[in-house]
């Protein structure tokens, strides 16, 4: 959630991949798409685009909007306060 936060600009969704946080992290791939997969369910990311691998033109990340944060001069959707966790 930090390292989506700190690429935040209120005119564009955050670019950021997998692979691209568990470098940072420090962990596995497997285990960084568990945390986007566990925020992109709770309501805290919602995704823009999907991401694309192509190794002659590039790859390009899935861009997210964060819900705690306004976007496109919009107010926050705050999608998270509507997270129920199952019983």
């Amino acid at each position: 959630m930090d390292l989506l936060h700190m690429q935040w600009r209120n005119d564009r969704p955050v670019a950021y991949g997998v692979r691209e946080a568990a470098k940072k992290i420090g962990c596995k791939p497997e285990t960084a798409g568990k945390a986007f997969k566990v925020l992109e369910e709770r309501g805290f990311i919602v995704r823009e685009t999907e991401s694309l691998f192509n190794s002659k033109t590039g790859s390009k990340a899935r861009e997210w909007r964060l819900t705690w944060m306004p976007f496109e001069y919009r107010e926050p959707t705050h999608d998270w306060e509507k997270w129920q966790p199952c019983n």
